[in-house]
């Protein structure tokens, strides 16, 4: 039933558009892995372009089984 009901989730969110491509790991297509690619080449564009780089990382991991990051 969960299941059902997440994939009824994530079509209404794509379809309204109530998704970006920054929600990894929960989505067919993007991955736990493809979000640590994603924000590792954003880090090397800000530190190639000298743009200075805030982050606030956050391990939800015991609770949630996920690692936020944000960069500012």
């Amino acid at each position: 039933m969960e299941q059902v009901i997440a994939g009824l989730l994530r079509q209404v969110w794509d379809t309204n558009k109530r998704l970006n491509d920054g929600h990894h790991g929960f989505r067919p297509g993007y991955s736990c892995e493809s979000q640590i690619v994603t924000v590792c080449h954003d880090i090397a564009d800000y530190l190639y372009e000298g743009t200075r780089i805030y982050a606030l990382i956050t391990d939800f991991s015991k609770a949630f089984d996920i690692v936020i990051l944000i960069l500012i």
